[in-house]
């Protein structure tokens, strides 16, 4: 199993870094025909804290719609 490991909450850091890099490497899975993988969201207590306010759209929900959703079965 491959995982990546992603520690941030800023949806708009996701937009411009992360989701490309993501993209990539599961590109370069799929050239190596590897199709077990698992993209792994941390978040940590301190960044809970100052997020007082429910956000409109959060991190998980937009890499749950970016690659949940290409790839049925996870």
């Amino acid at each position: 199993m491959n995982f990546v490991y992603c520690c941030f909450q800023d949806v708009d850091v996701y937009k411009t870094t992360v989701r490309d890099e993501i993209e990539a490497w599961l590109k370069t899975l799929s050239q190596h025909n590897i199709q077990d993988w698992m993209i792994v969201l941390v978040e940590t207590y301190d960044i809970k804290k100052t997020n007082k306010l429910l956000p409109r759209t959060t991190v998980l929900d937009k890499v749950r719609s970016d690659f949940a959703s290409k790839h049925g079965d996870r």
